[in-house]
């Protein structure tokens, strides 16, 4: 039999401790709002105050409390720039929790009300109820919690979710304790409230923090406290909210971005309130079983799950079924623990889940763990006491109930401990190697999605002035990595005319998409425009097209008139009449030479095929913007395109061609052109060292063009070709080569 005493909690705390040090890095991830959070840091760090740095004008910041941001600077004050020392508050914000969670829930269990448990005959109780004892209980809600990956993964990130879980659970323990017996205890009502101020300047959910303690206190008739604690927070969170509204004229950034998804969104609230419930139901498997597990499931086991659509949760049966069967079980428990008594820990999770729900799903569910992960200790405790609670359903055999609940109980903890692994291995790897990686292979370790913001943010760096303005989705981690003021792009198609205002008076240089949704976002802009011209300079692409790309436009101002002829030559150009449109764009340069009138034209030429006029306006185009890449790459293609019609068994021709379409990220085309090479090269014969280590070289090449292209077993057998006889390419060989077992297990340290 188990005890969990106060060593068997100390073993637990070391457990923890010990899987979220094996996951901690020096890196910042570019996931989510860590970012933000550093630069909000560095901004107070460095004299500023508390702004947003990245954005023109660096304006006073009003979405993110100021605690998180505050505690952090002080660490940087100490150690600068150091990620490590950032995330080892999460970690120690996580062990302080386990400490609450261990003290508030565990006692819970210790209330267990023996007496209305049914006796045999001899006065014992049952061998059915013998999993009911309350050392089980503490031991599996410990573990479910310390080795959740949800729960590790936000220890070693730098955001204030586990600031605002840790001090959510110590307002919710004292409190609750202040108003039961020890009601005499005013250091309980002080610590309590003191805490829930914490938790409001951590993150604004702490307002549904607070509305539960209010209601608690209100329901007990406890109105001297109701008074004092709405007194209190009224008093303390008024300075933040009086300064955002001096600052901006506005209270909080969240309550508007929240009051503008209401008038954007097209549904009713019925209709809102029910997609959230079945986003968030959805997400409940994500909290219990982690992606990876059933990602690993859906790839290994095709057959069984050969329905699976990832794109459409309504035909996932698997993953469904699992999130149905333990919204199940929570609510099972939920209601053995409040049939009886109404506790502030059941109205805090009703009131925060109302929040949620009552929020439109296009501001919250981008995420939707991530928010039922500041309640993941609740949650759990639930889950926890709906499978006890299994015990008590007399219906069922014996045995039958031991099955369920072993189960349950297996299904949770090995996936949990898998993911774990799957994670802690994801990171060891890229510690190993990290000192010897460069910024494009480092990026390397992150999913393709990921990978081409690297890019493009160093291409921005590199190319463009520091005084670019730059509009992109995710600003603030764009500008960490680019250096360049950036200000938002537009989420929703609802604040295109907006953000057109935006580009005007911020006057933005240049739009960074990186989704085929924002890919059409920017031709909104660009027929909404009379004034501005959104033309496409230079794309990354890493993996599929679909997995991950980056385009950037670079936007010019137009007279418009000259705005209109190039909308009606689109217009001509997409219903293929070449003629047309060439007739507009050709006007279109009479009254003014620009590079948007050489581009058009050198598509219309090319697609006519006038091969010679086509490259004479793409060289015109390279010459007003030399960064002109989709254009110096699409010259360089014509140009060998035809040197091989004039001799269409040249060698170094087809290796050339293949290169140029690699560069411009065409990796069907640079497999088929080095394939003809190495097929030609076959034919002829090979002699000399020159052209032996060509050859090596078009394997090296093919094996990146099949990288990128997600064949990763053809990827590992080209690179092995030339991995002896290249040493200078040896190491860098050996890096992807590694790439792409990880991707083809799918082990990625950020995804």
């Amino acid at each position: 039999m188990f005890n969990l005493n106060n060593k068997g909690f100390i073993v637990i705390v070391i457990l923890y401790t010990i899987l979220s040090g094996l996951l901690l890095n020096a890196d910042l991830p570019i996931v989510d709002e860590e970012p933000f959070y550093f630069l909000l840091s560095k901004s107070i760090v460095s004299g500023q105050g508390y702004r947003d740095i990245f954005y023109p004008g660096n304006p006073f910041n009003t979405e993110y409390p100021p605690f998180y941001p505050s505690l952090m600077a002080l660490v940087l004050m100490v150690f600068p720039n150091n990620m490590v020392c950032l995330k080892i508050i999460s970690i120690l914000f996580g062990i302080a929790s386990l400490v609450i969670i261990y003290s508030f829930f565990c006692a819970k269990y210790d209330n267990i009300e023996k007496t209305n448990l049914p006796l045999n005959s001899n006065g014992a109780k049952p061998k059915i109820f013998k999993l009911q004892t309350t050392t089980i209980n503490k031991f599996l809600l410990l573990l479910f919690v310390c080795t959740n990956p949800l729960f590790l993964s936000y220890s070693v990130r730098i955001v204030a979710e586990m600031g605002y879980l840790l001090f959510s659970l110590i307002s919710i323990f004292f409190l609750e304790k202040y108003s039961g017996k020890d009601n005499s205890n005013k250091s309980y009502l002080l610590i309590g409230i003191i805490s829930l101020i914490f938790a409001f300047y951590t993150k604004m959910m702490g307002l549904s923090l607070v509305l539960a303690i209010l209601l608690y206190f209100f329901i007990k008739k406890k109105y001297k406290e109701f008074w004092l604690i709405g007194g209190i927070s009224f008093f303390c969170f008024s300075p933040w909210i009086i300064r955002n509204i001096l600052v901006s004229g506005l209270p909080m950034d969240y309550l508007t971005s929240i009051i503008s998804g209401y008038k954007t969104s097209s549904s009713s609230m019925p209709k809102l309130i029910f997609w959230n419930i079945i986003n968030y139901g959805y997400s409940i498997k994500d909290i219990f079983l982690p992606g990876c597990f059933l990602d690993k499931l859906t790839w290994e086991l095709p057959s069984l799950f050969s329905l699976l659509n990832r794109e459409n949760y309504f035909s996932l049966p698997f993953p469904a079924l699992f999130s149905i069967f333990l919204i199940s079980i929570i609510f099972f428990g939920f209601y053995l623990k409040t049939r009886k008594r109404l506790s502030l820990v059941t109205i805090y999770v009703l009131c925060y889940l109302a929040v949620l729900l009552l929020c439109p799903y296009n501001f919250f569910l981008s995420d939707g763990k991530r928010y039922l992960y500041q309640i993941l200790p609740f949650l759990t405790y639930y889950f926890v006491s709906g499978l006890s609670g299994i015990e008590k359903i007399r219906f069922l055999h014996c045995n039958i109930k031991k099955i369920i609940i072993g189960f349950f109980v297996l299904i949770v903890i090995i996936p949990n401990l898998m993911c774990d692994i799957h994670l802690i291995k994801g990171n060891i790897n890229y510690l190993l190697n990290y000192r010897n990686l460069s910024k494009e292979e480092k990026a390397d370790y992150y999913a393709p999605w990921f990978n081409v913001y690297f890019l493009a943010a160093s291409w921005v760096k590199e190319r463009l002035p520091l005084s670019a303005c730059i509009m992109h989705y995710s600003p603030y981690t764009f500008y960490l990595y680019s250096g360049h003021k950036t200000i938002w792009f537009p989420l929703r198609e609802q604040i295109v005319k907006e953000n057109l205002e935006h580009i005007k008076e911020k006057e933005v240089d240049y739009i960074i998409i990186g989704t085929k949704e924002k890919r059409d976002l920017v031709k909104k802009l660009n027929m909404v425009s009379n004034s501005f011209v959104f033309i496409p300079i230079v794309s990354f692409v890493k993996g599929h097209w679909q997995e991950g790309f980056s385009l950037v436009y670079k936007i010019i101002s137009v007279d418009p008139k000259i705005k209109k002829l190039y909308q009606e030559g689109g217009y001509y150009y997409v219903k293929k009449d070449y003629n047309q449109a060439r007739l507009r764009f050709e006007k279109a340069l009479k009254f003014s030479v620009d590079l948007v009138g050489y581009y058009n034209l050198g598509i219309v030429y090319e697609k006519m095929g006038l091969i010679n006029e086509a490259i004479s306006m793409y060289q015109k185009a390279l010459k007003i913007e030399p960064n002109f890449q989709i254009v110096e790459n699409r010259l360089n293609i014509l140009c060998q395109q035809e040197f091989l019609r004039r001799d269409g068994e040249n060698l170094i021709g087809y290796k050339k061609l293949g290169d140029c379409y690699l560069k411009n990220y065409d990796y069907r085309e640079a497999i088929d052109c080095y394939a003809k090479y190495l097929e030609i090269s076959k034919k002829q014969g090979v002699s000399g060292d020159k052209r032996r280590r060509e050859i090596l070289l078009v394997h090296y090449n093919l094996g990146k063009a099949y990288l990128n292209q997600g064949d990763y077993s053809k990827t590992i057998k080209e690179f092995k070709k030339s991995f002896k006889e290249t040493p200078e390419f040896k190491y860098k060989i050996k890096h992807y080569i590694k790439v792409a077992k990880q991707l083809k297990k799918r082990v990625y340290i950020y995804q």
